[in-house]
Protein backbone atom coordinates (compact mmCIF):
# COMPACT_ATOMS: atom_id res chain seq x y z
CA UNK A 1 0.00 0.00 0.00
CA UNK A 2 1.13 3.55 -0.72
CA UNK A 3 0.17 6.80 0.98
CA UNK A 4 0.72 10.36 -0.18
CA UNK A 5 1.41 12.62 2.78
CA UNK A 6 2.03 16.32 3.11
CA UNK A 7 4.36 17.21 5.94
CA UNK A 8 6.31 19.87 7.78
CA UNK A 9 9.89 18.64 8.25
CA UNK A 10 12.92 19.99 10.08
CA UNK A 11 16.25 18.60 8.82
CA UNK A 12 18.86 18.56 11.57
CA UNK A 13 22.12 20.45 11.17
CA UNK A 14 25.40 18.58 11.31
CA UNK A 15 25.89 19.73 14.92
CA UNK A 16 22.49 18.20 15.78
CA UNK A 17 23.52 14.87 14.21
CA UNK A 18 22.06 15.49 10.75
CA UNK A 19 23.65 15.48 7.33
CA UNK A 20 26.57 17.72 6.44
CA UNK A 21 25.72 18.04 2.73
CA UNK A 22 22.65 19.28 0.83
CA UNK A 23 20.42 16.85 -1.05
CA UNK A 24 17.64 16.85 -3.60
CA UNK A 25 15.64 14.63 -5.94
CA UNK A 26 16.57 10.97 -5.56
CA UNK A 27 17.23 11.20 -1.82
CA UNK A 28 14.74 8.88 -0.13
CA UNK A 29 15.24 8.48 3.61
CA UNK A 30 13.43 5.87 5.68
CA UNK A 31 10.58 7.08 7.88
CA UNK A 32 9.54 5.89 11.33
CA UNK A 33 6.31 7.08 12.91
CA UNK A 34 6.10 7.70 16.65
CA UNK A 35 4.94 4.65 18.55
CA UNK A 36 6.24 2.24 15.89
CA UNK A 37 9.45 0.26 15.56
CA UNK A 38 9.00 -0.21 11.79
CA UNK A 39 10.98 1.84 9.28
CA UNK A 40 9.19 2.38 5.97
CA UNK A 41 10.46 3.45 2.58
CA UNK A 42 9.73 6.94 1.28
CA UNK A 43 9.92 8.81 -1.97
CA UNK A 44 10.29 12.57 -1.59
CA UNK A 45 8.40 14.49 -4.26
CA UNK A 46 10.98 17.04 -5.39
CA UNK A 47 11.73 18.76 -8.67
CA UNK A 48 15.19 18.14 -10.18
CA UNK A 49 16.29 21.67 -9.28
CA UNK A 50 15.08 21.49 -5.64
CA UNK A 51 17.91 21.46 -3.11
CA UNK A 52 17.41 21.00 0.64
CA UNK A 53 20.02 21.90 3.24
CA UNK A 54 20.69 20.72 6.78
CA UNK A 55 18.81 23.13 9.06
CA UNK A 56 15.93 23.64 6.60
CA UNK A 57 12.38 23.63 7.94
CA UNK A 58 10.19 22.87 4.91
CA UNK A 59 6.84 21.63 3.71
CA UNK A 60 7.29 18.40 1.74
CA UNK A 61 5.10 15.96 -0.12
CA UNK A 62 6.17 12.35 -0.12
CA UNK A 63 4.90 8.86 -0.65
CA UNK A 64 5.21 6.21 2.04
CA UNK A 65 5.55 2.68 0.68
CA UNK A 66 4.65 -0.61 2.30
CA UNK A 67 2.30 0.61 5.00
CA UNK A 68 -0.68 -1.79 4.70
CA UNK A 69 -1.51 -1.95 8.41
CA UNK A 70 -0.70 1.64 9.27
CA UNK A 71 -3.35 4.17 10.06
CA UNK A 72 -1.61 7.37 8.98
CA UNK A 73 -3.36 10.49 10.19
CA UNK A 74 -3.07 14.24 10.25
CA UNK A 75 -0.91 15.29 13.20
CA UNK A 76 1.17 12.10 13.29
CA UNK A 77 4.83 12.68 14.23
CA UNK A 78 7.71 10.95 12.50
CA UNK A 79 11.48 10.82 12.10
CA UNK A 80 13.59 10.45 8.96
CA UNK A 81 16.59 8.12 9.06
CA UNK A 82 19.66 7.71 6.89
CA UNK A 83 21.04 4.36 7.92
CA UNK A 84 20.89 4.33 11.73
CA UNK A 85 21.17 8.11 12.01
CA UNK A 86 18.11 10.27 12.70
CA UNK A 87 18.39 13.23 10.32
CA UNK A 88 15.00 14.95 10.58
CA UNK A 89 11.69 15.09 12.38
CA UNK A 90 8.29 16.22 11.27
CA UNK A 91 4.53 15.98 11.38
CA UNK A 92 1.83 15.01 8.91
CA UNK A 93 -0.63 17.64 7.68
CA UNK A 94 -2.49 15.59 5.01
CA UNK A 95 -2.92 11.89 4.12
CA UNK A 96 -4.26 10.24 0.96
CA UNK A 97 -4.28 6.47 0.28
CA UNK A 98 -2.96 5.89 -3.25
CA UNK A 99 -3.30 2.12 -3.60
Amino acid sequence: MKHLIKTQVYFFTEKQGGRNTPFGAGFNPKIKFDGSFDELFTELILEEEDVLFPGDNVKLELTVKGAPDYHLYKGASFDFFEGDRKIAEGSVSFVEVLE
